[in-house]
């Protein structure tokens, strides 16, 4: 296609010109296009007599002229798939109340076009922008979500994106997995990564090639809201844009394959991420479909994407880690009416619907961790456990396997047992912040996890106790590697997350397949405090790691780059 090289500078010189508030002066526009004075000099005076550019005599900038604006005007009034828009807006604002918006694609961000009914925080005042980042609002992935994999990326690149929230996508695979799981179910969804306490769902509004033209986004404060109205909301808008879009508006993936529908709580962490990678590379090899929905940690988002997903794509087996592991039964009873088998992957479910699970055992973890500080307390001192979640029966299997060594060590004092949300590096470190404020003496501190752990001896070093109080972890990710050579940080317990993915793939293909089941897989109790239900489960073990096996865990993770 041959392209008119003078009408692709007008366009070019509007849009760069579009992303300057102030405007832009001769010099500038002369060098952000890269063209010479003269070029500039006639495409300037050309666009000015036409109203399309603005010249600001006293600031000497310019600026975007009024036609710019009646022709988006006339474009809003007259485009068939901006009308299809304001008529799912409608129907919306008359349905639930809330606010929706309208927004068009512009580079890497949002432009909102419209705006209608809302009774979300008045703390939201972000809403209210006239443009927000495509990577961390509902709208951005719903505009997005034909582009291809290279296209996203280099989106990505081209404008790095700026993190909101501890929620907020750092990297462009991340909303490139988010994306498709626009094309999977026909919603993008955002939950608190953009501002805290705002939830927004968003659906795509196509032309007949499938080409995204706008996207309608409904936007509800999460405090006030139930997951019911959140449920119906949901899917009377992926009703709406049903009879709006053409034909291929919700996409089978991987069509004519058996498919494992992956539901993981989030990808923020190395251990995550390695369980996605293989889980893609073991699908692949074997010739299966994948479909991944990136939680954020949110309950609401992994039931709702849970229940989309087993009516629109209808996967061969599931696999999934809850987010909430203790009120997870809604999520294994849903898979189990669909009838389509599910594995429970690394968080034990106390769900009466789990038959089958794959991952470690939290229990022995929580024993490896108090040995080694018993060990090397020689059996007496004060020791500090952070737990993990409050709602993961794995952090409570962990702390039951400390203290079932605890209480071997009758000189050893615990000095207090602390639940820590979501895992959270943060607050872990605030508590440590906040003990030793209050003058609390402890000898050697237990973190369900590295990342927990990284936070705990950053406050030490403020208080250079860093090295002097031991600090055992869980995890083995990098920072542990790093920490533990340093002499900061004395032992983590590491369960190589490729195999354990390894193992949860390969139970989940036989289940798609309808194949026996490993021969490994033995029944049990997933609770070591809780007399529930006995499942099929194959046991992936866990390792000390301290200074004199480092090594391992370094070369691991250098393989991986």
């Amino acid at each position: 296609m041959k392209l008119v090289k003078s009408a692709y500078r007008a366009l070019d010189l509007l849009e760069i010109l579009s992303n300057s508030s102030e405007g832009l002066s001769f010099t500038e526009i002369m060098n952000d296009m890269q063209v010479a004075r003269s070029t500039a000099h006639e495409l300037l005076q050309t666009l000015v007599a036409r109203k399309y550019i603005h010249y600001h005599s006293i600031a000497k900038k310019y600026i975007l002229g009024s036609r710019v604006l009646s022709l988006g005007a006339h474009y809003m009034r007259h485009s068939p798939y901006i009308q299809k828009a304001y008529q799912i807006m409608g129907q919306l604002v008359e349905e639930f109340g809330e606010k929706v918006k309208i927004g068009v694609l512009s580079g890497s961000s949002v432009v909102m076009i419209k705006q209608e009914g809302g009774t979300t925080s008045p703390n939201a005042h972000d809403l209210d922008a006239i443009q927000l980042p495509c990577h961390a609002t509902s709208m951005g992935k719903a505009l997005l979500c034909n582009r291809t994999k290279d296209e996203v990326k280099a989106l990505w690149e081209a404008a790095p994106f700026e993190s909101f929230t501890p929620k907020s996508m750092s990297s462009w695979l991340e909303l490139w997995r988010e994306i498709q799981e626009v094309s999977a179910v026909g919603l993008a969804f955002e939950a608190e990564e953009h501002e805290k306490g705002i939830y927004s769902m968003a659906v795509p509004i196509m032309d007949e090639e499938g080409e995204v033209i706008a996207a309608v986004a409904m936007y509800m404060d999460s405090g006030k809201m139930s997951y019911n109205r959140l449920r119906e909301a949901a899917f009377r808008m992926v009703e709406l844009a049903l009879q709006a879009n053409e034909e291929g508006y919700v996409k089978k993936i991987d069509a004519g394959k058996k498919t494992i529908y992956f539901s993981i709580p989030n990808l923020s962490s190395q251990k995550s991420i390695e369980y996605l990678q293989v889980f893609e590379k073991e699908c692949a090899h074997k010739e299966m479909g994948l479909l991944v929905t990136n939680c954020h940690d949110d309950e609401w988002k992994q039931q709702l994407y849970l229940e989309m997903c087993l009516v629109r794509q209808v996967p061969d087996s599931v696999v999934i880690v809850p987010v909430n592991a203790i009120n997870s039964d809604v999520i294994f009873r849903m898979a189990a009416q669909h009838e389509i088998p599910a594995l429970c992957f690394q968080r034990p479910s106390r769900s009466r619907y789990v038959d089958y699970y794959v991952g470690g055992d939290g229990f022995q973890q929580g024993v490896m961790q108090m040995q080694a500080v018993a060990e090397r307390l020689n059996g007496r001192g004060k020791v500090l456990i952070l737990e993990g979640d409050p709602y993961n029966d794995n952090a409570r299997n962990i702390v039951l396997g400390n203290m079932h060594v605890l209480k071997q060590h009758p000189r050893m004092q615990l000095v207090l047992s602390i639940p820590v949300l979501f895992w959270s590096k943060e607050e872990a470190k605030g508590i440590i912040a906040e003990m030793l404020e209050k003058d609390f003496k402890f000898d050697a501190i237990l973190t369900g996890t590295d990342h927990m752990a990284e936070g705990v001896i950053e406050e030490l070093r403020k208080h250079k106790l860093n090295g002097k109080i031991f600090v055992v972890g869980g995890d083995g990710d990098e920072s542990a590697v790093r920490l533990i050579k340093g002499r900061e940080q004395y032992a983590t317990v590491f369960q190589y997350p490729s195999d354990a993915a390894r193992q949860a793939v390969r139970v989940a293909i036989a289940m798609a397949n309808k194949e026996p089941l490993p021969s490994e897989m033995v029944k049990k109790g997933l609770m070591h405090d809780y007399p529930g239900k006995e499942v099929q489960a194959l046991e992936v073990p866990f390792g000390l790691i301290d200074a004199s096996n480092i090594a391992e865990l370094e070369n691991y993770w250098k393989m991986r780059g």
